[in-house]
């Protein structure tokens, strides 16, 4: 039998150990056949789930770790870190704030300001058309709404730099 480490928290398994071994927990007991079948499955990551082993499709969870380096989530969607302007440079969202702020005092923040995603199906495959049918144009803001908005902006990128 092996001792099969794993995150308490994310349920990730970890290293498998001879069971006369003394291995701090959280562990799971397994036998060595069901071991070996999981060091050889290139196609699945699995995860402790309420003490029973679970196999999971590898390539959705890749998508979405990809994902979630590249994108941050809103209460209107999902907003790239760095979005990509007309003339083809990149700039980080959070940039734009100040001068989205200006514009918001004055008359609140246009209609199509900025691009937010739909929050994808991470089974499919990421194709430039997918992530395309994803979008959707920002809404017009009020310098209230706006402020709302930009507070959630700061708040995800402190969470996604900071933790």
């Amino acid at each position: 039998m092996i001792k099969l480490r794993y995150d308490k928290t994310t349920g990730e398994i970890g290293e498998g150990y001879n069971e006369n071994l003394i291995v701090p927990d959280p562990f799971l007991l397994i036998s060595e056949e069901e071991h070996d079948k999981i060091k050889n499955d290139f196609d699945n990551f699995y995860f402790v789930e309420n003490g029973v082993l679970t196999k999971k499709s590898k390539m959705p969870i890749l998508r979405k770790k990809e994902f979630e380096k590249d994108f941050f989530l809103t209460s209107l969607g999902y907003i790239r870190f760095k979005p990509t302007l007309k003339n083809g440079t990149q700039i980080d969202f959070i940039s734009l704030l100040p001068q989205y702020k200006e514009i918001a005092k004055l008359n609140g923040l246009p209609e199509r300001a900025f691009i937010y995603y739909e929050k994808p199906d991470f089974e499919k495959d990421f194709t430039d058309e997918y992530l395309k049918s994803l979008q959707k144009s920002s809404p017009a803001m009020d310098f209230t709404e706006y402020e709302k908005f930009e507070l959630e902006v700061t708040n995800a990128y402190q969470k996604a730099f900071f933790g």
